[in-house]
């Protein structure tokens, strides 16, 4: 090849998608305070300029990466409990789509977590992440609102079970992470029956 030939660049999506793959093997692996920009970028075989280039900082790089985490849990969760057809088989679908994460994919709850901690120490960052669990308790409500409306309840309560929801979920999730539960026991089958009971 001449000299005076330029080598092509990757397009900056293929760039982004490989800064993103890089973060997520880097956070999990030595979390999130513990992995710099420069080691995600090492990971990437990229520069640190070239995740500046596509990032504003390691921050806004962790929290894309919470944005896809939420979208794809989202198509998840709606799959599971969609393929139901019986409505009293929803909770048990839900409960165990939600622990089957757990088993999966624990460093996502550790670096949730983690993450959460940040965000509660900097009222500043605290803006956006907060943003992102408002659109995934946003989606959460919707599916609980579809699936009560299939079931001939008032959908009313959405949101009120929705947020319930969530917060036994992340207790469960630490729980889980401390060795107090197992992911496939009925803890939080359990709490999301009488949830929904008292929410109705």
């Amino acid at each position: 090849m001449s000299s005076r030939q330029r080598v092509r660049r990757p397009p900056r999506e293929q760039t982004r998608r490989e800064i993103l793959d890089a973060a997520t093997r880097a956070f999990a692996e030595r979390g999130y305070h513990g992995a710099s920009v420069e080691a995600v970028a090492a990971e990437a075989g990229l520069t640190s300029g070239a995740v500046y280039s596509n990032f504003n900082s390691k921050e806004d790089l962790f929290l894309t990466l919470y944005e896809e985490r939420l979208a794809a849990r989202a198509r998840d969760l709606r799959a599971a409990v969609e393929g139901v057809g019986d409505v009293t088989g929803v909770l048990p679908a839900a409960a165990s789509n939600v622990t089957e994460m757990f088993e999966a994919s624990p460093e996502w709850l550790l670096l949730y977590f983690e993450f959460a901690l940040h965000a509660a120490r900097d009222p500043t960052f605290a803006h956006r992440f907060r943003d992102l669990r408002r659109r995934g308790l946003d989606e959460l409500t919707r599916g609980i609102a579809a699936g009560l409306a299939r079931a001939g309840a008032d959908p009313a309560p959405a949101a009120r079970i929705a947020r319930g929801a969530r917060a036994a979920g992340y207790g469960f999730a630490l729980e889980y992470l401390l060795g107090e539960a197992k992911a496939h026991d009925q803890g939080l089958e359990d709490a999301l029956r009488v949830l929904f009971r008292g929410g109705l």
